[in-house]
């Protein structure tokens, strides 16, 4: 009984490809919210995060994707590797799961908060009909500083003294995105779902703009690095 669910563990998973798509990551900054008080969160704009020291050293295709299935492939067609170094796109081409020169050359290099993509055709043997199959796995991840960007004191006291109590407490979730630069100051803070009111959207802005500095962002050399973050608030619809 045990072999047959892992088969069909194994079948569900490859006809489904191996594919993992992440929202936006929690940077355990959202706190508990007190009672009839509207949500919030600060979270890292992100797919799969990766962070700089993993690319860096990665040697195989393992080293990179965490539960990559090795044991699935039989042959290797292609593995292709994108990066984008300083807003230029740039492939690398493979042979198998040990990264080629060239893919850890650009893997190497490439620019924070970027996505690196990996997507590898590939032959595995099914094991319901023993029949050769073709398929696929595309990887989207993203490109995270060493060391996050923190804000330094108590968050919910600076919103909360800041206008979060002007926010309906059923509003569904509306962001803001914005900027820490290397100072750790603000910049940037663009609206990416509106509260449906001019009002409200414009104490979202507000309160984003108004933070005080933050402690930056790191990259793997310890030098400050800009990071772009998503200031949540509201229902999170569907969670």
């Amino acid at each position: 009984m045990k072999n047959k669910f892992t088969i069909l563990f194994l079948v569900l998973m490859i006809s489904n490809g191996y594919s993992q798509d992440y929202a936006y990551q929690h940077l355990g900054v959202e706190e508990q919210v007190k009672e009839k008080e509207v949500r919030f969160g600060i979270n890292r704009l992100a797919n799969r995060p990766i962070k700089q020291k993993t690319v860096s050293t990665a040697q195989t295709l393992a080293d990179l994707i965490s539960g990559y299935p090795s044991n699935w492939i039989t042959n290797y067609i292609s593995v292709e590797i994108i990066t984008n170094y300083k807003g230029i796109k740039r492939k690398a081409i493979g042979e198998n799961e040990v990264l080629s020169a060239a893919q850890k050359s650009i893997l190497a290099n490439c620019d924070l908060g970027t996505d690196i993509i990996v997507d590898v055709v590939y032959d595995y043997l099914n094991p319901v009909t023993q029949i050769s199959e073709k398929n696929n796995i595309h990887i989207e991840m993203t490109l995270i500083p060493a060391v996050q960007a923190e804000f330094i004191g108590d968050l919910g006291g600076y919103l909360r003294q800041n206008g979060l109590n002007k926010i309906p407490i059923e509003l569904e979730a509306a962001t803001v995105l914005f900027t820490i630069n290397e100072d750790g100051s603000i910049s940037d803070p663009k609206l990416k779902k509106t509260t449906g009111t001019k009002e409200t959207d414009q104490i979202l802005i507000d309160m984003v703009s108004h933070m005080p500095k933050w402690k930056p962002a790191q990259n793997a050399n310890g030098t400050n690095v800009k990071q772009d973050l998503l200031f949540t608030v509201g229902i999170m619809v569907g969670c």
